[in-house]
């Protein structure tokens, strides 16, 4: 049975007991059951007078059902001009307001409530604060309903273990490598030492085959040229991509001439 198919059952159970069936046949009939509370409702109006009652109900989806439960017997529900769309006034019997109508709103409110939240606790991602890293970015752990969507997406290979807030996650890490899942199909540098500059080994396919030529000719960030030589602080990390106007120079002088300038690290 599914989620809907259970939430409709349970609700023609609650309409059948406010209808007080008898029988297990009265009890699944939810047509039958609707036309016993109206003869309940008859029976109430011939004994005692309607009177015009005003209810108050802030939650729109709980006061569309209110609204329909009362159509359904019947009962047109209605407004004053200038009054909140919150209020609801009816006019029916006082004891089948009481006895009927309103706990089996109750019922059906709580029913329908209950089905919802764990629609939408399926659908909804929550975050879990676990620490905070060195640049003030929060470390969490993310769930879709009952799904750690961490352990999803380094079983996926579409994340690594970060070993240095949790181990949670190691053996997902291995079970993607051993698949070959995601990044783990090819090669790849771990994101924290791509970070510090490190390279695949193809990258070195790109640096001068003449041992003479050593001299990188960088373009920064702001458009200028500069040349960094062996030894120097910055060298190491520097790359140079000859799309982008970058050189190799054989000499310092080589690299004057052509305007660049030597860095001053």
């Amino acid at each position: 049975m599914t989620p809907e198919q259970a939430l409709r059952e349970k609700l023609r159970k609650i309409e059948a007991l406010f209808a007080g069936a008898a029988t297990e046949g009265e009890r699944v009939a939810a047509g039958a059951a609707a036309d016993r509370i109206r003869e309940r409702l008859d029976q109430a109006a011939g004994k005692e007078k309607e009177i015009e009652m005003k209810f108050s109900i802030s939650d729109v989806w709980s006061r569309q059902l209110f609204i329909a439960l009362c159509r359904r017997y019947g009962i047109r529900p209605f407004r004053y001009r200038r009054m909140h769309r919150q209020s609801i006034i009816i006019r029916a019997p006082k004891s089948f307001v009481e006895q009927v109508l309103w706990p089996e709103f109750g019922e059906l409110s709580a029913a329908l409530t209950a089905y919802l939240s764990e629609i939408t606790e399926k659908v909804t991602v929550r975050c879990e604060q676990r620490d905070i890293d060195r640049y003030k970015r929060i470390v969490a752990v993310c769930r879709l309903g009952g799904v750690d969507l961490n352990a999803w997406m380094v079983r996926q290979g579409w994340a690594i273990a970060y070993r240095q807030y949790s181990r949670d996650y190691v053996g997902d890490e291995s079970t993607a490598q051993a698949e070959k899942a995601g990044i783990w199909a090819g090669r790849f540098i771990d994101p924290s030492r791509w970070r510090r500059g490190d390279r695949l080994a193809v990258e070195s396919a790109k640096e001068p085959a003449a041992t003479s030529c050593q001299i990188k000719g960088n373009i920064s960030r702001s458009g200028e040229r500069i040349y960094h030589v062996p030894g120097g602080r910055d060298y190491g990390p520097t790359r140079i991509d000859e799309s982008k106007g970058e050189r190799w120079f054989c000499s310092e002088d080589e690299a004057r001439k052509a305007g660049w300038r030597r860095s001053v690290r």
